[in-house]
């Protein structure tokens, strides 16, 4: 986002703009905001005129967050542009956020990008806080998300997950490097499509990305990519100068191609179903490759619990797989598919953590930030499901230390789907080959770097070698 902005300052169109609109605007923003400094604000470093904190930021903004967190506290206040936002990373704050005043902070910000790509916020996840959004909930619960409905479902991931085990069984006896990422797009891809509209993205027996996964990522991409409108009102027409409006605008054309003839009150399943199920299948196979142990065990409880049955059996078997549960769960914590929640807009002036949060202003929860804090969690880098054996923590939002799926009015309504996917997925992944790195790679040659888009997934995909197992200790 600051890269974007750093880049974007060199262009001879902004060089045009005269000295003395700069400083007569910095002067307009300096007395408008004088009113601001009797308010006791969090703390958080200086803003700069026009910019105002943006040059604080890097291109993986969670970690930015997280490394002023350390320095101004667990909740600090940013000025980026002129969009005042606040950043809590601490479980005491998020809980006064997401809990204590739940109804404050329980609307959206009109975000451009979103805004548009999902027809001005009109489904679940975009839309602000009112009758509108209480409806589409109830939809969601009534026709997706509800116990009852996720159980109906249970034969299409059953037969899809056969579709991808058959398929890496396949390229595995080619002797053909699995690309793990690759494939669980497609699984979840498929599953989703076939829950909402009734047929198959990709051909029976074949992972072939469908043509809507390259326009996913673009439009997730430019979701939390930096244009001029959110952050600098007034100049809402340097994103026509940039390209990004244009950029917009022909992704949205591509997508409305797509699905006219879809249901739009469908697509933020579709769009939010695949990226998050699919990155914490990418991340769990990637951590269980850079932990061996874990592995080893995870596998031996699978193979133990199913036997020789060939495949896993989702009614009898994922209930009795309570270390695959951890090693999901802790998956989560390392690793959460949004690892700033979607940001929250305050209705109406508040106090938080004693400060004061003006109306308007955009709250983001960090969780990955407290996902890594030592002061919940002993040795927070270390991948070790065992941390949570024995304890009641859960991932329904009211553990406040950990909410990967979020809290209060907005949490994700797809929990118990996403997590049926994922389960069924990553047990019979585990049970049914042994893997390797390829070419004689080790443990420590694994990259972790992150792709940040509106889910955080590897930057580069997970590439293994598989060797299927034809029985079973």
């Amino acid at each position: 986002m600051a890269l974007y902005l750093i880049g974007s300052l060199s262009n001879p169109w902004f060089l045009l703009l005269p000295p003395l609109v700069f400083f007569f605007i910095s002067f307009l923003l300096g007395f408008s905001s004088c009113g601001s400094h009797r308010r006791s604000l969090p703390p958080g470093p200086p803003p700069l005129p026009i910019i105002g904190n943006l040059h604080e930021l890097s291109h993986v903004i969670h970690v930015s967050f997280h490394r002023l967190s350390k320095e101004y506290g667990p909740l600090i206040y940013l000025k980026l542009g002129s969009t005042s936002v606040v950043i809590a990373s601490s479980m005491e704050v998020a809980s006064q956020i997401l809990k204590t005043n739940d109804a404050i902070f329980s609307s959206r910000p009109p975000l451009t990008a979103i805004t548009r790509f999902t027809y001005d916020g009109i489904d679940i996840g975009a839309s602000p806080f009112g009758e509108y959004w209480k409806k589409m909930k109830r939809f969601g619960t009534v026709h997706f998300f509800n116990a009852a409905k996720v159980q109906s479902f249970r034969r299409i991931r059953e037969e899809e997950v056969n579709v991808l085990i058959n398929g890496i069984k396949k390229a595995s006896l080619n002797g053909e490097p699995i690309n793990v990422s690759e494939r669980a797009v497609c699984l979840l891809q498929n599953i989703i499509f076939r829950e909402v509209f009734s047929r198959r993205l990709s051909a029976d027996g074949e992972c072939k990305l469908s043509p809507y996964s390259d326009l996913i990522k673009d439009m997730m991409s430019m979701m939390t990519s930096f244009n001029v409108r959110d952050f600098f009102p007034s100049f809402w027409w340097l994103d026509f100068l940039t390209g990004w409006r244009i950029k917009l605008e022909k992704k949205f054309e591509q997508m409305n191609q797509i699905y006219e003839k879809e249901i739009q009150a469908r697509l933020d399943m579709f769009f939010g179903g695949t990226d998050t199920s699919s990155v914490t299948i990418e991340w769990g196979m990637t951590e269980l490759m850079k932990n061996s142990e874990v592995m080893k065990k995870a596998q031996e409880e699978v193979r133990r619990v199913v036997g020789h049955k060939g495949k896993v059996d989702e009614e009898t078997d994922i209930k009795h797989l309570h270390y695959l549960k951890m090693v999901i769960m802790e998956t989560l914590r390392l690793h959460p598919p949004t690892p700033l929640l979607a940001p929250r807009e305050c209705l109406k002036d508040t106090k938080i953590n004693g400060y004061d949060v003006p109306a308007k202003t955009i709250a983001v929860i960090n969780v990955w930030s407290m996902g890594r804090d030592s002061k919940y969690w002993d040795d927070p880098h270390r991948f070790q499901p065992e941390r949570f054996e024995n304890k009641s923590i859960n991932f329904w939002g009211n553990h406040f230390n950990f909410i990967p799926f979020g809290s209060g009015r907005r949490i994700c309504p797809g929990i118990t789907f996403a997590m049926a996917n994922i389960e069924l997925a990553f047990a019979n992944i585990l049970y049914s080959f042994d893997w390797k790195l390829p070419n004689g790679l080790t443990e420590k040659d694994i990259d972790t770097s992150e792709h940040v888009g509106l889910v955080t997934r590897k930057k580069d995909p997970l590439i293994l070698m598989a060797t299927p197992k034809s029985s079973y200790k």
